[in-house]
């Protein structure tokens, strides 16, 4: 695209903060990238937006497209003020899970298969419906261990969002870590969180909302019914020594 610059053909741009609550990657947020105004279409659809969203309620949601299945959650966020203290209501709009299994095309043949490609596509044309009807304001969507195997992955990413201006993010194991402890900060104490998907398997340890630890596997549901996955892959749960990091937590918060 003409916003294009000669540094995104070398690298990926990091995330540059906007907010508090809002990170873009693009390097013409760096402090060195020429000045480039933004365009009319965008500004519109910004004051568009403005005018049609309330300043304390708003819906959000998050789509998970992972080995196993698609998923999308969708939820109203109100800020409120209680006992004069600042404060967010959340409540669950809607929730649809949909089995398409993009797994067991990735660990058997290595890619994601016509059919099952047709379901995704499919599937995202429903969630961009619920969107819609939901009037959501922001959402994120990730793809976990299928596209990160799949050799025609980001082929198929591409599509979409040329397409359907559907973004994905495909995320990493310890991006999927991270997003764990960021839901569980608030919860006070040791926890043990571990998340069994179709093709990764993370282990997270958190302490009052720290991660302590970290580790994702590349075992999962699926895999093993494929009997794809390898002996380096078994032999590193052995290595990592949970019962000893367990031991290694700090002892000043009730497990």
């Amino acid at each position: 695209n003409k916003y294009a610059l000669g540094i995104d053909f070398k690298y990926q741009p990091p995330y540059f903060k906007i907010s508090d609550t809002h990170f873009a990657a693009t390097w013409l947020l760096h402090p060195d990238a020429p000045k480039i105004p933004t365009p009319k279409i965008i500004t519109d659809r910004i004051k568009r937006m403005k005018k049609q969203t309330s300043p304390n309620k708003c819906n959000i949601a998050a789509v998970d497209i992972g080995s196993n299945a698609a998923r999308i959650l969708i939820k109203s966020v109100e800020r409120t003020i209680e006992n004069g203290i600042p404060s967010l209501r959340m409540k669950k709009l809607q929730f649809i899970r949909i089995p398409l299994r993009l797994g067991i095309d990735v660990f058997s043949i290595g890619k994601i298969g016509e059919e099952r490609e047709e379901k995704l596509i499919r599937t995202i044309k429903v969630f961009r419906q619920m969107l819609a009807i939901y009037d959501v304001k922001n959402y994120r969507t990730c793809a976990t261990a299928a596209f990160r195997d799949a050799k025609n992955g980001k082929k198929i990413l591409h599509h979409i969002r040329k397409n359907m201006d559907f973004d994905i993010d495909i995320i990493t194991g310890d991006e999927e870590a991270r997003i764990l402890r960021d839901c569980n900060k608030s919860v006070a104490g040791n926890l043990l969180y571990m998340d069994v998907g179709g093709g990764s398997t993370e282990i997270s340890l958190i302490s009052d909302g720290q991660l302590i630890d970290s580790h994702s596997f590349n075992i999962g549901t699926l895999r093993l019914l494929a009997k794809t996955t390898s002996q380096a892959d078994l032999d590193a749960t052995t290595r990592y020594d949970l019962h000893t990091r367990l031991e290694g937590m700090p002892k000043h918060s009730k497990a």
